[in-house]
Formats: C-alpha cells, sequence, structure tokens
C-alpha cells in the first residue's frame, strides 16, 4: 500500500538526522531522503503480507497464528508513514513557496496511485476470475470510493477489481481532505485537537449507522466495513500529524534528540515487546470506534508504532533502519498490489508441494518458507514495475507541477 511517497522519502523540517552514517542523500528539488521512513513502508508491507500468509497455513500453532495475523496492522503503519511524509513534503513546500499548492499536490498523488493502480485492475481483471464481478464495484474503485460502503468494499470476501484495493480507497479519501489538514494542523496542540477530535468524530459516526448498516448487511460485513471505512481510519492519519511535529521537534532540540538516539533502539525492541503482548494477550479487538467507554484495539498499536516511529527516526545503528528493509519500502506500493497475486499463484495453488495443511512445527516451517517465498519473489516483481511504471510516472508529475510552478513564481515576483 502506497503511503504519500514520491519516489523518494523527503524531510520538510531542519536538522533531520540521518539513520546511516552516510552524507545525507537529496532529491533533485533538494530534499533530504530519510531512509528510516521507507523502512516504515517495509516494515508496513512485511506485516501485511505476513498477514496473508497466515491464512494460507491453517494448521499453524493458535499463539503463531495470533502474533503474525497481527501483521494486518500494518496497513494502519502505512497511513501513519503516509500522513507523516505528506505533512513533510508540504511543509518544506510551504517554507520555500510560502504555501502550498493545492492543484499540484492532486496530480503528485494521482500520478503517483493511478497508473499503477489501473494497471493492476487491468492484470487482475484478465488473470483472475471474473465470478461476482458488478460494474458498481469497478467504477468505484476506478474512482478511488471503493471504501465508501459495504456493498462495494466488499466486506464479505467478494469480488474487488483490485484485491486489497479497499486500502487505497481510505488513502484517496484522506488525499481529498488532506489540504484543510495541513491548513489546519500548524501547531502540535492543534494536531493533537484534531486526532481526538477525530477519535470522537469517528465514535459518532459509527455508532450512528452500526444499527442501520448491521440490519441491511449482517453482522460481519458492518463489524469489517466499520473498521476499513475512513472515519474510523481518520484518528490514525490524525496521529500522524501528532508524529511529524514531534519528529520536527526532535530536529531542533538537539539534547532530546541525543537522549532518544541513545535509546533508540532499545525502544523500538520494546514497541514490538508490546505489540506482541498486545497480539497474543486481546481476545477481542474492537474492529470499530464507538460511543461506549471501551478503548479500540487498534488505538493502542497505533500508539506504539507512533513511538516506534519516532524510535527510527533518531536511530543510530542498522538494526532497524537498513538498506533491506528500506529497498522493500521503496517498491511497497508495487508490492502490496502484487503480493496477491504471488501468494496465490506460488503457494496456494501448489498446496501439496508447500505442505500447507502441515500441523505443529512443521507448520511453523511452512509458514516460514511460504512467508520467504512470496515475499523474495514480491520484491523482484515489485522492483520491476516500479522502475518501469512508478518512477516514470512519478518523474512525470515532477515535470507537470514544475512547469505550472514557474507561471505562478513570474506572477509573484512581478507583483507590486
Amino acid at each position: 500500500m502506497e503511503a504519500g511517497q514520491d519516489g523518494d522519502s523527503r524531510a520538510g523540517h531542519p536538522g533531520a538526522p540521518q539513520e546511516v552514517c552516510d552524507p545525507p542523500a537529496k532529491t533533485g528539488t533538494g530534499k533530504p531522503k530519510l531512509l528510516y521512513v521507507d523502512c516504515l513502508r517495509g516494515y508496513a508491507i512485511l506485516m501485511v503480507i505476513a498477514t496473508h500468509v497466515t491464512y494460507a497455513v491453517p494448521q499453524l500453532p493458535y499463539p503463531v497464528h495470533r502474533l503474525t495475523s497481527f501483521g494486518w496492522f500494518g496497513v494502519q503503519l502505512f497511513f501513519l508513514a503516509s500522513c507523516l511524509t505528506l505533512m513533510m513534503s508540504s511543509d518544506f513546500e510551504r517554507s520555500r513557496a510560502g504555501s502550498m499548492n493545492v492543484g499540484n499536490f492532486f496530480i503528485r498523488r494521482f500520478l503517483r496511485i493511478a497508473p499503477m493502480y489501473y494497471l493492476a485492475g487491468v492484470f487482475y481483471w484478465f488473470a483472475s476470475s471474473h465470478a461476482g464481478a458488478n460494474l458498481a464495484q469497478a467504477i468505484s474503485a476506478v474512482t478511488f470510493t471503493n471504501a465508501w460502503g459495504p456493498a462495494i468494499m466488499p466486506t464479505t470476501g467478494g469480488w474487488q477489481l483490485v484485491p486489497g484495493g479497499w486500502s487505497i480507497g481510505v488513502e484517496f479519501t484522506f488525499y481529498f481532505v488532506f489540504p484543510l489538514f495541513f491548513a489546519v494542523a500548524t501547531t502540535w496542540r492543534r494536531a493533537l485537537l484534531i486526532f481526538l477530535g477525530s477519535l470522537v468524530l469517528g465514535a459518532a459516526m459509527d455508532s450512528a449507522v452500526v444499527g442501520p448498516l448491521t440490519g441491511k448487511y449482517g453482522f460481519t460485513p458492518t463489524d469489517n466495513f466499520l473498521f476499513f471505512w475512513f472515519f474510523n481510519q481518520a484518528s490514525v492519519f490524525a496521529l500522524g500529524g501528532l508524529v511529524f511535529f514531534a519528529v520536527k521537534a526532535l530536529g531542533k532540540n538537539v539534547v532530546l534528540a541525543a537522549r532518544l538516539r541513545s535509546g533508540s533502539t532499545a525502544i523500538a525492541v520494546a514497541c514490538l515487546a508490546l505489540l506482541a503482548l498486545l497480539a497474543l494477550g486481546s481476545d477481542n479487538f474492537t474492529h470499530y470506534l464507538a460511543l461506549r467507554p471501551v478503548l479500540p484495539g487498534f488505538v493502542p498499536v497505533v500508539v506504539l508504532f507512533a513511538v516506534f516511529i519516532l524510535a527510527l527516526s533518531q536511530a543510530k545503528s542498522a538494526l532497524f533502519v537498513n538498506r533491506a528493509i528500506g529497498s522493500m519500502g521503496q517498491v511497497s506500493f508495487s508490492a502490496y498490489l502484487l503480493h496477491f497475486a504471488v501468494l496465490d499463484w506460488v503457494i496456494q495453488k501448489h498446496p501439496d508441494t508447500f505442505h500447507l495443511n502441515a500441523r505443529g512445527f512443521a507448520a511453523i516451517g511452512v509458514f516460514v518458507i511460504a512467508y520467504a517465498t512470496v515475499v523474495i519473489l514480491t520484491y523482484l516483481v515489485s522492483a520491476m514495475t516500479y522502475r518501469m511504471i512508478e518512477l516514470p510516472m512519478i518523474g512525470l508529475a515532477k515535470q507537470i507541477t514544475r512547469r505550472s510552478a514557474v507561471p505562478a513564481a513570474v506572477a509573484s515576483s512581478q507583483a507590486p
């Protein structure tokens, strides 16, 4: 799942540390590239793949199943990284040009997502079964509105033009509101209020529609939809805004950044340990927010993700921030779209070859082999589509937005 990247990870704040001991690399626009942001995407896609491989090995011991299926929260890590990088890029643009160019923002976002996404839709149309295909789902997928209702998502395992496309729809919905979010969230206090307000709004919206939707679609489709839809995920994006201001503050506070840097590895390990405890210890993760005195299960997860991001932003070792994970993150959008096909064609269509019905410790071994196979093959295929499709579209977006910025700059210089 793409997470707000424009082909590289960009910082819009001064003093951002470089995670490896090389001189900070820069893009063509002079924005420093941050390896840790690519690594966040790398971890996110590895989590998502782990979840889908888990369900291909049905006899995994239950504790292992709980841990590996917890990877479905990788999408929330994508959402956090998306808001973080969009805030960085837009903040950089505002510091240089005085404001965010909304038109250019949508051009970059569309060309970053749509070409590869549409080609994936064409690929799956010809490569997969059309059983249950319907025009409403196809139109909603093409217009990025496929996360706006249970019938077009769909949440019952029905046909989708692009598998997993619901998250692209949620991401694009955030793009629609991001210019307003960026204009309002100008301080960490405002970002905090937006985060808290999005929790309340999400709870109110979920509480208002859960009854009618359950009556029309049933409990399970409604439960899944209310977890996935934008009002429930808005607080995750809003938390990404808070993370941005925290990272920006660390770039200005040398003492605090040094302290965090010295303990970054320990903090990251602690976050992972707590996430594992959440995976093993929670019997019932509430899928959607509601106006009741219960903390939704995904809230502590994304808060731990936020702390993990802060730790990685100051990491001085290569344990968590390294080129291997960063490379996976760089091609993560293609990987999100294509790993479904790799999993289906290579693993699920060959259950005997991979011994998918193994039990006990043998099932754990099967999972490890299947997971490694899917990750490696997905990376190889995604690296090709990234270079052949994504990078040219990123370049095209840069050319278009650069041309549109020139007349504005000329007009500004001629203004009295």
